[in-house]
């Protein structure tokens, strides 16, 4: 009997034998930010909390601008959270391993459209590219410094891809920085109570038409359970429409 040539069998090991993961490899539902079919309205950007939209143009995260959020998980959750509400856009974290998905949820963060990337090792850079091509909102916490050539690749990719970027440690150039200070804590007595809500101060400045900070102060929580909401100092929650923003000189 005449056989054919036997089938070479690579070694265990031989990088040959493990197939590189392709977008088009994501579970189904998946669907390239590109690709999204738009609401109305959303090719202005993404949607921000009603509390900061006062003082973005237009109220919106600009699509394929970067968004430096700094001392504050509870922030980049709400803005997540309002730049995905309504749709079935995907979003992603990368590189914190101490992110909560009670929190996420909380904040109204759907979790089956939500993924996390706890460690993504020294090659992060490539990893979060590869998630902007995939998804509209990608938080990432840097665990190493980026070089010149890899930050201006990254934000070539988001600006291409329109997707909206989230840095929790300083990041080069950012389009918007928003800065949480004096925050505090209410709900304890004397040795009695938890934690309850508490107030802080946020700060936003960038390009263009914040190119001249501006502050506000928040709850996050608020005292109704709000994620975020306008504090106007006295201790009770008010409109949303009618923040106390203070410019700063």
């Amino acid at each position: 009997m005449t056989t054919g040539p036997a089938e070479h069998v690579p070694p265990p090991g031989d990088p040959t034998t493990t197939a590189r993961p392709r977008l088009t490899d994501l579970p189904t539902g998946v669907t390239p930010a590109g690709a999204v079919t738009a609401r109305p309205g959303a090719d202005r950007g993404y949607p921000a909390p009603p509390p900061l939209a006062e003082l973005l143009p237009g109220g919106v995260f600009r699509r394929g601008s970067s968004v430096e959020i700094l001392n504050s998980g509870s922030l980049m959750l709400a803005v997540i959270a309002a730049a995905i509400a309504d749709t079935r856009s995907w979003t992603a974290a990368v590189g914190m391993p101490d992110l909560g998905c009670l929190a996420a949820a909380e904040h109204g963060i759907d979790l089956k459209r939500f993924a996390l990337v706890p460690h993504p090792g020294a090659h992060w850079p490539t990893v979060v590219a590869a998630l902007v091509d995939g998804f509209d909102v990608v938080a990432v916490r840097p665990p190493s410094p980026l070089t010149g050539p890899e930050h201006r690749r990254l934000a070539a990719r988001v600006r291409q891809r329109g997707a909206l970027l989230i840095a929790t440690q300083p990041w080069d150039n950012p389009d918007v920085t928003l800065r949480v200070t004096n925050q505090r804590w209410y709900g304890l007595g004397q040795g009695t109570g938890r934690l309850k809500y508490r107030t802080a101060t946020v700060t936003i400045e960038g390009r263009g038409a914040l190119n001249r900070a501006r502050e506000i102060t928040l709850w996050m929580p608020s005292p109704n359970g709000d994620p975020i909401a306008t504090y106007d100092g006295t201790g009770e929650q008010i409109s949303p429409a009618s923040p106390a923003i203070r410019t700063i000189a």
